[in-house]
């Protein structure tokens, strides 16, 4: 399975491909009774590395300068700290989530709730074949007349609430140097896919052996959760080499893990012609019981380095910044369980399963990061205005180790533009990255997937509240955060 479709099957079906080996095994089976089944997703998540936590680059298409009215080290160059007027602390944080599937459902025909459900059911059918025909899983035959349609579908999807990090920047050595230290979550998801009481009736005959003639009623019920967390923590210091050019550093410090969790079983019975039902999942030698879990983290370290000038009395700017983003490498403990049904049924005992365990299942998992160089120009009169242009130098990624090789899938991002404008009360900017979207199969075989110019946008406002306290608003960004904030305190 290629990896966009992995995700996509992990995201709407796992828990129904967890479940499904007991009974879906090697003997020819067919479909008779589908029905019932209530299929429900949540999901939160907090994505904002294309914009920035907060700052004016958050509320500028995530372009930025040192001359920003509300700077930001982890998201500007990092000479920013070079040129603090005052020491500063940010909270970020979403108050609520307008990014949400409620949103999403008001343009959408039938609801969220709708379009899932059709998602869903299209989903399995493709994955079990069509009504009067094989394929699927293990070539199944669904019989004429029988749907294979969940009774049920439901979920909610929303952008993360509450405190996602903060930051804090202070000038020293007579305002000529500045540090910087934040801690911020910049990539989350929690996923929860359940499937309960889905009911099946199937016909098992096994081609090596004509007097098999098994039916098989099951109750099936499944229910998964996916944690990952991406915490990064953020050193800067900035120093003036004159009262016009200064140069910082970065160093960033990625803490992040991989979390699963997954279980599902079917009880439900197997009647030989001619003979007393048995049922399955009472012991351990017919159990269906399925499990996945895992454990993988992966630690490593950034840098970020930059250099600002400053030109008639901080009206003007040529900076000039790059960043050398690691690799991630997950990995630790992880445990695939099943029980399958033998190549050749047993007619002494029709419901006897045999367990299995997936010995590559401590596998690795990679995920890049692109690093960069970016060249600004900004200019300060009355208002401010910001031109970036970035150039990557390696790929975004995203690498899985199976047993029979590796799946990878490239984001390659080349020529990124983009443009701001700086009200002080008021930001707005946007741009677009020149990309390329590839993939390589477990054989070695590279594909292109996509040539695409990925618009880019945001925009947003400062409230003050007296002469310290102010709540940093992003209004609009595509294609998301949506409504992140701070609140940011001045010591002036």
């Amino acid at each position: 399975m290629k990896t966009r479709k992995l995700f996509l099957s992990a995201f709407f079906f796992i828990s129904l491909l967890i479940i499904t080996p007991a009974v879906l095994s090697s003997p020819q089976m067919a479909v008779t009774s589908f029905s019932g089944g209530d299929f429900y997703v949540n999901m939160g998540f907090d994505f904002d590395w294309m914009y920035g936590s907060r700052g004016d680059g958050l509320r500028q298409g995530g372009a930025v300068s040192t001359l920003d009215y509300n700077p930001s080290f982890t998201s500007d160059n990092p000479a920013v700290l070079a040129f603090l007027n005052n020491g500063q602390a940010s909270l970020d944080l979403v108050p609520f989530p307008i990014l949400s599937s409620n949103t999403a459902g008001l343009f959408m025909n039938g609801g969220f709730n709708g379009a899932l459900k059709t998602a869903v059911n299209n989903q399995i059918g493709s994955m079990l074949g069509t009504s009067g025909s094989g394929g699927g899983i293990n070539n199944i035959t669904i019989n004429p007349g029988v749907s294979t349609n969940l009774n049920s579908v439901s979920g909610q999807i929303a952008e993360g609430t509450g405190f996602t990090g903060f930051e804090i920047m202070a000038p020293f050595a007579k305002g000529q140097a500045g540090f910087g230290y934040a801690r911020e979550d910049k990539q989350s998801m929690d996923l929860t896919v359940m499937l309960t009481g889905l009911e099946t009736e199937m016909s098992i005959t096994d081609p090596s052996n004509p007097l098999v003639n098994v039916d098989v009623k099951a109750t099936l019920n499944a229910i998964m959760n996916l944690q990952a967390d991406n915490i990064v923590t953020s050193f800067g210091i900035g120093r003036k080499l004159t009262p016009e050019w200064g140069v910082g550093a970065v160093l960033d410090h990625y803490d992040s893990r991989f979390l699963l969790n997954a279980s599902g079983s079917a009880d439900g019975t197997a009647t030989q012609s001619g003979q007393p039902s048995v049922e399955f999942n009472n012991s351990a030698d017919n159990s269906t019981a399925e499990s996945a879990t895992a454990n993988l983290v992966s630690d490593a370290w950034g840098l970020r380095f930059g250099t600002s000038y400053h030109f008639n009395k901080d009206s003007l700017e040529l900076g000039a910044d790059f960043a050398i983003a690691p690799e991630l490498k997950y990995s630790g403990p992880a445990s695939a369980i099943s029980h399958v049904l033998p190549q050749t049924i047993d007619l002494a005992d029709i419901a006897k399963t045999i367990e299995t365990s997936d010995p590559d299942a401590d596998g690795t998992i990679l995920i890049k990061m692109p690093s960069y160089g970016r060249l600004t120009f900004a200019w300060k009169s009355g208002f401010e205005g910001v031109i970036n242009v970035t150039q990557y130098f390696d790929d975004m990624y995203f690498i899985a180790y199976n047993p029979t090789g590796r799946e990878e899938l490239h984001l390659n991002m080349m020529q990124d533009v983009r443009i701001a404008f700086n009200f002080g009360g008021f930001q707005i900017g946007g741009g677009g990255i020149y990309t390329r979207v590839w993939e390589k199969d477990d054989t070695g075989v590279s594909k292109n997937l996509a040539w695409l110019f990925m618009p880019v946008f945001s925009t947003g406002a400062v409230i003050p509240f007296g002469d310290y306290l102010k709540w940093e608003v992003e209004l609009l960004a595509l294609p998301f955060p949506m409504f992140k904030t701070a609140i940011t305190y001045s010591f002036i």
